[in-house]
């Protein structure tokens, strides 16, 4: 849960070292008030975010800073494939339970407001995001007047949701989606490693798998929400987050985003609006640092958010 702070005018350069990790704290763009990567369950309120000239909230998944997690697996076990980590880029992370998506956040009650003509979209991870929102503002006639693009208040990157919730084209996969059809091939792969090199002739049944729960479809308690904001406040995706026809891709079967599409709903859409849907609030949560707990501490006994 994340409440009660002041976020404003976050527009220094990104401070931090670049690192092999593909999700560093290096790759947030300048000019962003929060993000969330990757990370499910989460409630943003109560806080004031103003003036932040790329995004004031940013809820993404692992795709957009390594699109690789949804590569298909490789196959040929006992040649290019002797480990686990040999069959796909997370595969170990996979086996492990790991998910790149996200689900369950809620941003809301919220005042969000950003300085007129204060836009200046930053961050090579959402260069060509920028880009299309640039391009697209211009063929519209809605270009902002300092000649920079107008991102939405708050961005959600969408592909997951679209990725889990797709049945495959291929009817070879049996009707799973395509995220779920490239776990049953990682799943499988495992098993041969398992069996033919980690433990030759063993137990399949002892070979690791992927979770059943890591890439199921959304259910209405998984939506990524956003209301009451602020008034004027922007909500938009980057990809559909179903699919609505075969425009959602292109000839090589990837997704094709909103603004390439030239929707109208482009900079304010209905991807975060979650309707008559009543979620659970996500619990607090305490964190145990050597041997100091954090969390709703004495210092946060006067917040109604903190009262046991």
């Amino acid at each position: 849960r994340v409440f009660d702070n002041h976020v404003e005018d976050n527009n220094a350069p990104n401070f931090a070292n670049i690192s092999s990790n593909p999700g560093g704290v290096h790759i947030v763009p300048p000019g962003t008030g929060v993000i969330v990567l990757s990370t499910s369950d989460v409630d943003i309120f109560n806080n004031t975010i103003k003036d932040h000239q790329t995004l004031s909230v940013a809820v993404t998944s692992f795709m957009l800073p390594d699109d690789s997690v949804a590569a298909s697996p490789k196959t040929d076990v006992g040649t290019s494939v002797m480990s686990y980590g040999d069959i796909h880029p997370y595969a170990t992370q996979f086996l492990d339970g790991w998910s790149p998506f996200v689900r369950n956040i809620n941003v809301f009650d919220n005042t969000i407001t950003n300085a007129e003509n204060s836009n200046d979209p930053q961050g090579s991870l959402i260069k060509d995001i920028v880009n299309g929102y640039h391009l697209y503002q211009i063929m519209t006639g809605q270009e902002a007047a300092n000649n920079k693009a107008y991102l939405p208040h708050i961005l959600y990157d969408g592909i997951g949701e679209l990725l889990v919730n797709t049945t495959s084209p291929d009817p070879d996969h049996g009707g799973a989606t395509l995220l779920q059809a490239m776990a049953g091939g990682i799943n499988q792969v495992a098993t041969a490693v398992y069996t033919n090199i980690v433990s030759p002739g063993g137990d399949a049944a002892d070979a690791p798998q992927i979770p059943a729960t890591t890439f199921v479809p959304y259910t209405d308690q998984d939506r990524v929400c956003a209301y009451n904001n602020g008034e004027g406040v922007t909500t938009a995706a980057v990809y559909p987050r179903e699919v609505e026809g075969a425009g959602d891709f292109n000839e090589n079967g990837e997704p094709v985003t909103n603004v390439e599409q030239f929707k109208s709903t482009t900079m304010n859409d209905s991807s975060m609006d979650c309707g008559n849907i009543v979620k659970t609030p996500v619990s607090a949560a305490v964190v145990n640092i050597g041997q100091q707990q954090f969390g709703c501490g004495t210092d946060d006994t006067t917040s109604t958010f903190c009262k046991p």
